[in-house]
């Protein structure tokens, strides 16, 4: 996850902020920024430019975001804070080799901001660098020892190098200190999955439910573990309850294409992979038409017939 403003107290940024956003619980030192009232020194920047920024990046609206932080950035070189929202911009539009540039003009600006270095360490994780995206996490603890996020961040890193024990440690260092964090818990459940674990798996992903009983990842992964244990009935009923919760959802209709097709109903695979394929268009969809395509060889039977859409 990546942080914009957290531990800046009330700067030039902050006056901005409070000025266009008068209720906003970033500038004001809310409880969900613990250390909101901790005053570090933020170069002076013109106030009209940042409520500009701001308003573009608090709508959502990350080119003319990114756009504005440049001309910010431009006069005024030393802004840390106009750096990293330049770096959050960008990486919210997949360009984290770019992002990766602004955040490590954070961390040199500002070498004590524990955000700067765990929005580095996204950047690089997304670039797939994953020893220094965990160099960057470490350090990032070393500022702010209970950052839990940066702990998750970690974790992530060393699941993608598939390194599921150690990850494992890092999603328990979260929940020690947000027990609560439920991507904490459904990482570390996928990550026991990954090991064979199954019954430890399971049992973080229904404790998970127990938070929030709706919770799709969760419903999904108990569903691809009772299908792996080849109890695909069960798997197919959980899924179609989180449909009837959700029936927009692409991710549980895909599931459901794939929990289907272990059993060989591809009829009625076919029906629930193009509602998914309708929804959303992504690798995993692609994975699952493919898997079925291959069924449908083995059978004799023509791709083009077989498909309504």
């Amino acid at each position: 996850m990546l942080n914009a403003i957290e531990n800046i107290g009330l700067s030039d940024l902050d006056q901005a902020i409070l000025k266009t956003f008068p209720n906003n619980k970033k500038a004001m030192g809310s409880s969900f920024y613990p250390e909101a009232n901790k005053i570090t020194a933020a170069p002076a920047t013109n106030l009209e430019q940042l409520k500009i920024l701001l308003e573009h990046f608090n709508q959502g609206d990350f080119s003319k975001a990114i756009t504005q932080a440049n001309l910010i950035v431009k006069a005024f070189p030393n802004n840390f804070e106009v750096w990293n929202i330049l770096g959050i911009s960008l990486a919210k539009l997949g360009k984290p080799d770019l992002a990766l540039d602004a955040f490590k003009r954070v961390t040199i600006l500002n070498p004590n901001d524990h955000n700067g270095f765990n929005n580095l360490g996204n950047s690089l994780k997304d670039l797939g660098k994953y020893d220094e995206a965990i160099q960057a996490f470490i350090q990032a603890i070393s500022k702010k020892p209970r950052f839990f996020e940066a702990y998750f961040n970690y974790g992530n890193a060393l699941k993608a190098k598939r390194d599921f024990n150690t990850a494992i440690d890092k999603y328990k260092q979260v929940l020690e200190i947000e027990p609560t964090h439920l991507n904490a818990r459904l990482n570390m459940g996928a990550s026991y999955k990954e090991l064979d674990r199954f019954k430890t798996a399971l049992d973080i992903f229904y404790n998970l439910l127990s938070y929030e009983p709706n919770h799709e990842g969760a419903q999904i992964s108990i569903a691809e573990i009772l299908s792996k244990q080849g109890n695909t009935r069960e798997a197919t009923r959980i899924l179609k309850k989180a449909l009837n919760q959700n029936p927009n959802s692409a991710e549980l209709h895909g599931a459901v294409a794939s929990t289907l097709l272990i059993d060989g109903r591809l009829e009625d695979a076919r029906v629930h992979l193009e509602k998914s394929l309708r929804l959303k268009f992504d690798l995993d969809t692609l994975e699952i038409f493919y898997e079925l395509c291959i069924q449908l060889k083995s059978k004799n039977l023509k791709i083009n017939t077989f498909f309504k859409t």
